[in-house]
């Protein structure tokens, strides 16, 4: 249960960082080839992904300039301390339970 919980948490931070970087840091017309990339030997005309990435630095400043992103991303965040909080939390539940089973019930752990 715990470590399902702990990958949901990875997991939508994957998501969230994944979409972002999608979104803000992809030329999409170079890689649809709409526009030209400029390569160093002529005779390479292919596109690679590389060669659509943006640099860090535009990528940067484009998720900075995008008002409507910056609000999903706080959104996001808030979502994502809250589903933090809430594992705490039931880290906390099944401690109890598991003190319970052994200290009221004394029910032994198996393999230790």
């Amino acid at each position: 249960m715990l470590i399902g919980e702990i990958f949901e948490l990875l997991q939508f931070i994957f998501i969230v960082s994944f979409t972002t970087f999608l979104v803000s840091c992809v030329d999409y017309d170079i890689l649809f080839a709409n526009k030209m990339v400029n390569h160093s030997q002529s005779e390479n005309n292919k596109v690679t992904l590389p060669d659509a990435f943006l640099p860090p630095g535009v990528c940067r400043d484009r998720i900075r300039e995008n008002l409507f992103l910056m609000v999903l991303l706080v959104i996001a965040g808030v979502f994502w301390i809250h589903r933090l909080i809430k594992f705490l939390y039931n880290v906390c539940c099944y401690w109890e339970i598991y003190n319970f089973y052994i200290q009221a019930l004394r029910i032994p752990m198996v393999g230790t």
